[in-house]
């Protein structure tokens, strides 16, 4: 089966790494949509910042699951993810510098980014044929990331008003998507079962315990060791050169420093890779082996990162591009393990608590946050 997802660079014209460093080339010949915020003004909405219908999460499927479906479904919430993160980042643009630097304003570089990373997912979504069960969805997000394009094009030059009746029309349209989202989803997470699972933090601890535990020799490699002394064959004897290879401790590797595994650029980087947990939490995402607490390692690892090497504040850099690379390709990982255990509900529990997570959010009174998800 061909994987459902594939994790691309999609919008990272727009997603950089180092937002307040290009601010110059973002702002350039800018008109700000809106020169003088009030207190209360303090977030302004995107597309996917939306409620979703309380009845939706209501219809989800507890019926058998079709594997086709699942795959696609899974397929549209990563575009969905992806789509929200150029969402997220023209906030920057949009609100937060115009504070910094009173009259600056969108760039029409930074709106057609935005336009253009839409349409490319757009593309990508539409290339791709849907079950016959989930045309309605599939047609329901093609009309949602035009309709969030549509509204950031040109937006360097739109009115309050007409900003707001874009606005407007992408949310609609995202709530129609959610809906019908959620009247696919697999059976409910079987939360239940949660305690009888093992946590990541435990696992690490035995392995490095494993590896620092002091390597007892065999009592009878002892005694082999003594008879051969006491017989005074030479330092050169094949027999005691044997028994000596026998008594050198083993080399004891952890799984993250015998496996190799691709860590995308910007986590790569020598103060990051100093932190303790970098390559262990890394390895049970990016390793290519399930893991029953991959969810669980992903919120640990990506709360850490963000405000200990990024910052926490609206100002600060949120590469959810590549926070989101890494969540796909974990999502890979249980998918795969799904195809061989279809009937584990936990791991797809796991799965779903991995593409339901939201990406870090601009907004808010002390700095960014992490809002409640679709699901």
């Amino acid at each position: 089966m061909k994987t459902p997802i594939r994790p691309r660079g999609i919008g990272r014209r727009l997603l950089t790494a180092g937002a307040l460093a290009t601010l110059a080339l973002f702002l350039a010949s800018g008109h700000p949509i809106r020169t003088s915020p009030t207190d209360e003004e303090a977030y302004w909405p995107q597309p996917f910042d939306t409620e979703t219908e309380p009845a939706a999460g209501q219809a989800a499927s507890a019926g058998a699951i079709v594997p086709p479906v699942e795959a696609y479904m899974d397929r549209l919430r990563a575009a969905e993810i992806q789509a929200d993160a150029i969402a997220i980042e023209m906030l920057l643009y949009m609100v937060y510098v115009p504070r910094l630097v009173p009259g600056a304003g969108v760039s029409q570089e930074a709106a057609d980014a935005a336009r253009d990373s839409l349409l490319e997912i757009r593309r990508d979504v539409e290339a791709v044929a849907a079950p016959a069960a989930c045309h309605a969805v599939r047609g329901a997000l093609l009309d949602a990331l035009e309709a969030a394009a549509r509204l950031y094009d040109g937006i360097q030059g739109k009115d309050r008003a007409v900003a707001q009746r874009d606005l407007g029309q992408a949310q609609d349209a995202v709530r129609r998507f959610r809906a019908l989202a959620a009247a696919l989803a697999p059976v409910p997470d079987p939360a239940s079962s949660r305690e009888s699972q093992p946590r990541f933090e435990d696992y690490v601890r035995n392995l490095r315990a494993w590896r620092d535990a002091p390597y007892a020799l065999p009592d009878e490699l002892i005694e082999q060791f003594d008879r051969l002394v006491e017989q005074g064959v030479a330092d050169d004897d094949p027999a005691l050169i044997a028994i000596m290879d026998q008594m050198t401790p083993p080399v004891r590797l952890l799984p993250w420093e015998d496996t190799r595994f691709h860590v995308p650029a910007i986590f790569d980087r020598p103060e990051i890779r100093e932190w303790d947990d970098f390559y262990p939490l890394l390895w049970i995402l990016l390793g290519g082996d399930y893991h029953p607490f991959m969810y669980d390692a992903f919120v640990a690892w990506r709360s850490a990162m963000q405000p200990e090497f990024f910052g926490f504040s609206n100002f600060s850099s949120i590469p959810n591009a590549e926070y989101n690379e890494v969540r796909l390709r974990a999502v890979r990982t249980i998918q795969a393990h799904l195809r061989e255990y279809p009937d584990d509900d936990w791991a797809r529990a796991q799965k779903a608590r991995l593409l339901g997570e939201p990406n870090i959010q601009r907004g808010g009174v002390f700095g960014h946050r992490v809002r409640a998800g679709p699901n």
